[in-house]
């Protein structure tokens, strides 16, 4: 589970998908997170630092220069998710978060910036961790391949395995493990904690 990806399933840390923000320069401005994955501890957690710097450096000051929002999604009687506002102070589960910067007033930033944040649980498998060793290496490939072939292995983890998200195990997810260790273009987030 990768929380920003581009096309190729590179990690980015700097998104801009609502549309780039820009100072009174037009310079571009970059947004920041501390910390794309939060260790979830049932208690009020601290999100992620942000920050705002434009190419040569200059950071901007939150509340001066810029607003932060905190939502969710979640899925009320449909299989569309809705997005609530979320205080940060009461970000207690597991999940996705999306924080966007909105400029102030005073007219230095211009448009939106938006990341994504995860909260999740330090116990929960890692997707392609088929044998739960806490890292995906090729024997997890390897045990996918055998059990496919009916060679029953221990300790085998099934949700770790289902690295594309199709409910299955296939084939597929141990050549998706063997890409990732090899640096190979794939768009799953292999490595990443699941949200359970």
């Amino acid at each position: 589970f990768t929380i920003v990806h581009d096309d190729n399933g590179t990690k980015v840390t700097n998104v801009h998908p609502l549309g780039t923000m820009t100072n009174a320069d037009g310079d571009v401005v970059e947004m920041n997170l501390s910390d794309q994955y939060v260790p979830y501890t049932g208690e009020p957690l601290t999100p992620p630092a942000v920050t705002l710097t434009n190419s040569m450096g200059v950071e901007y000051a939150e509340g001066e220069d810029y607003t932060l929002t905190y939502s969710r999604d979640v899925y009320m009687n449909s299989d569309e998710p809705v997005s609530i506002e979320v205080d940060p102070e009461n970000i207690v589960e597991v999940g996705k978060y999306t924080v966007v910067a909105t400029p102030t007033r005073n007219g230095v930033l211009h448009g939106e910036a938006w990341a994504i944040f995860a909260v999740v649980d330090p116990d929960a498998p890692i997707l392609g961790d088929v044998d739960g060793d806490g890292v995906v290496t090729v024997i997890d490939a390897t045990l996918i391949q055998r059990v496919l072939a009916d060679f029953k292995e221990d300790p085998f983890n099934e949700l770790a395995a289902d690295v594309d998200g199709d409910g299955n195990m296939t084939v597929v997810d141990a050549t998706y493990i063997q890409r990732y260790l090899a640096g190979l273009d794939c768009p799953k987030a292999i490595g990443q904690r699941l949200l359970v």
